[in-house]
């Protein structure tokens, strides 16, 4: 997954520059972060899920471009669905609508 995100990072880094933040330091935190929450989430589903949430929400309050943070989130909440506990996912999907909300 991080070599998929390294490849990614480097095919758009032109895209990512523009109306948001540049891709600094900062954004490579941001994705490093999600990535070790999308490895987590085969241990603990909700808490990856959550924790890639979080990251997301900080990755455009920061207003950084482009959709590299989708790759991890994606997958945490893939691996969140596929463990067949319902009540992680209520939990998660509660927590996600209020955040939303707000």
């Amino acid at each position: 997954m991080v070599g998929v995100l390294a490849v990614q990072a480097l095919a758009s880094g032109d895209r990512l520059r523009g109306a948001g933040s540049e891709f600094d330091v900062g954004a490579v935190a941001l994705l490093a972060a999600a990535t070790v929450l999308a490895v987590l989430v085969r241990r603990a589903p909700a808490v990856g899920a959550l924790g890639a949430l979080g990251v997301t929400v900080l990755w455009y309050q920061a207003c950084y471009v482009g959709g590299l943070i989708t790759l991890p989130y994606l997958i945490a909440f893939y691996f969140l669905g596929a463990s067949g506990n319902l009540r992680s996912q209520l939990l998660v999907a509660g927590f996600a609508v209020v955040l939303t909300a707000t």
